[in-house]
């Protein structure tokens, strides 16, 4: 193997391997060998390397490692990239740490999975959106009558009365781009049977995982206008 090629790989700061074609280790830096706690002797042997072999191919095919080292989990994304060489067929494969960001999917579920049990027990419906609805509560499905696989082909706002669309569709589009930092509004949802419902929406932009997600807390007002109603017509 090349010296100089040895010698950059070396100063990387990220574990790096060079495999054969069957991703059988011939080489590896100093990051690979402390993460492993081995010394570079023992990567020799072939029991380990076979051993590491089959960890190296199940990684590349699941698109993850991981490691435990005094008891801690390391993740880690492994990049293979194939090395020209004249006699051999040969691959760098490079392991970037993805610890962090497992451990923020991890935290980022586990919040989601709170939210999900509370919003169970809230009177008010519950709906996220990410372009189509990808959350409701009990509260939301039992109000609008679609089961909760139903609405998950659905958008909130095919959901809203016909001739209130076009408006609701600019003030989302207003929270969408921030112009705005939160929407309420009153307006009518139709139910899979074709009532026309009153409800009061609070919706707010949540950033999760990279996606832009629209929180709506919704509100069944339909007995609170009908009195209203009922009172305007003994006032008059």
């Amino acid at each position: 193997m090349n010296d100089k090629l040895l010698e950059v790989l070396e100063t990387l700061n990220y574990p790096t391997i060079i495999v054969d074609a069957d991703n059988t280790p011939l080489w590896a830096n100093r990051k690979f060998l402390r993460l492993q706690g081995i010394s570079r002797e023992k990567l020799e042997k072939s029991e380990l390397r076979h051993k590491i072999r089959e960890v190296l191919a199940d990684g590349l095919r699941s698109g993850e490692l991981n490691f435990e080292k005094k008891g801690k989990s390391h993740y880690f994304q492994p990049i293979r990239s194939p090395l020209k060489t004249e006699d051999k067929k040969l691959a760098v494969i490079t392991l970037f740490d993805i610890s962090k960001r497992k451990q923020f999917q991890a935290e980022l579920l586990a919040r989601q999975e709170m939210f999900e049990k509370l919003s169970e027990y809230l009177p008010e419906g519950i709906v996220l959106c990410h372009e189509t609805i990808v959350y409701s509560n009990p509260a939301f499905e039992k109000l609008i009558g679609y089961s909760g696989s139903e609405l998950r082909s659905k958008t909130l706002e095919e959901l809203i009365s016909p001739s209130q669309q076009p408006a609701m569709k600019k003030e989302f589009r207003q929270l969408l781009l921030r112009e705005k930092s939160k929407l309420v509004s009153t307006l009518q949802l139709t139910a899979k049977n074709g009532e026309n419902i009153w409800v009061r929406i609070k919706s707010s932009l949540l950033l999760q995982g990279g996606k832009k997600l629209f929180l709506t807390i919704i509100t069944d007002i339909t007995e609170e206008r009908s009195e209203m109603q009922r009172l305007n017509k003994l006032a008059d």
